[in-house]
């Protein structure tokens, strides 16, 4: 009875130990981003693509997490990704010259719970996005 409450506490810890150790190498040190540019547009593209389901839905108010996800995965981009390849400007340059304005809008209109200036805000961003995406001859397109 007694080894096999040794075995059993030794697993145990074992497991313990696996478990921390994962969590612990999962994070990532300050500054590094994972993703590269393309994984962070396909982020983009599915906060872009929810919110746009919530607004025809008549639903704007339950996208202003989504706007804000969206937002923070544009600002992560600026800071960690900004100068890319791909581009030919810095990413915080389109960001301030595009996407900013509509961003902005749409949590505008949402927090004022007027629905046409949703429609409109996303339409404009829908926009920006293409806009930017023609520049650089990105086949993918945003959809409203």
């Amino acid at each position: 009875m007694k080894k096999i409450l040794i075995f059993s506490s030794l697993v145990v810890t074992v497991i313990l130990f696996l478990l921390v150790n994962s969590k612990l190498s999962y994070y990532s040190p300050s500054g590094y981003l994972h993703k590269d540019l393309s994984e962070q547009m396909d982020a983009l593209a599915i906060f872009q693509g929810a919110i746009g389901e919530e607004i025809k839905r008549g639903k704007p108010e339950n996208s202003l997490w989504l706007v804000d996800g969206l937002d923070s995965v544009l600002l992560l981009i600026t800071e960690r990704l900004n100068h890319h390849k791909n581009l030919i400007k810095p990413f915080d340059h389109y960001y301030e010259t595009k996407m900013k304005e509509p961003v902005n809008m749409l949590r505008r209109a949402i927090l004022n719970n007027d629905t046409a200036a949703s429609h409109t805000a996303y339409k404009l961003l829908v926009k920006k996005c293409n806009s930017c995406h023609n520049l650089h001859e990105v086949e993918e397109r945003a959809h409203y």
